[in-house]
């Protein structure tokens, strides 16, 4: 299974930490275990050179830390320590970690961040965060939906990948103004696939009937958006009443991640320090 925090991992080997000690320390913050074959695979494909010193000088070293892309990790600023202590935030963590899933972007992340939490971080923190913690790209969709029901806060998160950052906002509770004719295009939409649904249904009165509705709704909603009328009264009216009827399913809320309740595993002031104290650590050469 892949995990977001790849790039921490192979940090972690790197620091010649042994199997059990790099599943202790990412069970500690959060993260489900690596599996003996993909741990395996990591250390094969990411071995450091023969000669190799970690924490000082030395050529051959530093570029093979860059190829991995993992520097900054050994030659820390502080931005680099404040994304590594954000894994010991239960407020602003979960959040973070929904907005860049939904990869909302980074200065709508900072102002979000910012409005929900009152903290101001900087872009670099938000960057090393994602790069070396959680990071969206290293992961397929369907590899994220295998590493989400093992992560800590995965219940939280599930669909966030799917949904896309405008569903995401309005999940966690950052709602904004929405453009008539968008609400419009949007209903038209779930309304045909709805009615295309129909033609795999029995045939008869009562998929007749359903069918008619959403072609309505769809005949309906294309004659406003094409007279410049925005009365979505009576569409929105029949759309809620079709769908309450038909559906009972029920969207899985993410106010764990608004900064009241969070859901997953918390981690302690003592874990918190072990991040810090591990990272004191490895900036110390292993030859010494």
């Amino acid at each position: 299974m892949k995990s977001p925090a790849e790039l921490y991992i192979r940090y972690l080997i790197a620091t010649k930490c042994t199997d059990n000690r790099i599943n202790t320390l990412l069970e500690n913050i959060g993260f489900p275990r690596v599996r003996s074959t993909d741990m395996l695979r990591l250390r094969r494909r990411h071995r450091p050179p023969r000669v190799f010193r970690l924490g000082v000088k030395h050529k051959a070293s530093d570029r093979w830390l860059e190829k991995m892309t993992i520097y900054p990790l050994v030659y820390r600023d502080e931005h680099m320590d404040e994304a590594t202590m954000l894994l010991a935030n239960n407020s602003l963590r979960p959040l973070l970690e929904a907005l860049l899933l939904a990869d909302v972007g980074l200065k709508e992340t900072l102002r979000l961040i910012k409005k929900r939490t009152g903290r101001k971080l900087s872009d670099q923190t938000v960057r090393y965060y994602k790069h070396f913690f959680w990071n969206r790209d290293l992961l397929t969709q369907k590899q994220w939906q295998e590493f989400l029901p093992e992560y800590s806060r995965g219940e939280a998160l599930k669909g966030v990948y799917e949904e896309g950052p405008d569903m995401v906002k309005w999940r966690l509770g950052f709602n904004k103004k929405i453009d008539a004719n968008d609400m419009l295009r949007a209903i038209q939409g779930e309304a045909f696939h709805r009615f295309m649904q129909t033609h795999t249904l029995p045939n008869d009165t009562r998929t007749a009937k359903v069918a008619a509705t959403w072609a309505g709704i769809v005949v309906e909603s294309e004659r406003q958006l094409n007279s410049g009328e925005t009365l979505l009264t009576d569409v929105i009216s029949r759309f809620e009443e079709i769908v309450m009827r038909q559906s009972s399913e029920v969207i899985l809320p993410l106010d764990a991640l608004a900064g009241n309740r969070h859901s997953g595993r918390q981690l302690s002031s003592n874990k918190a320090s072990e991040v810090v104290v591990l990272d004191a650590e490895v900036t110390k050469d292993p030859a010494e």
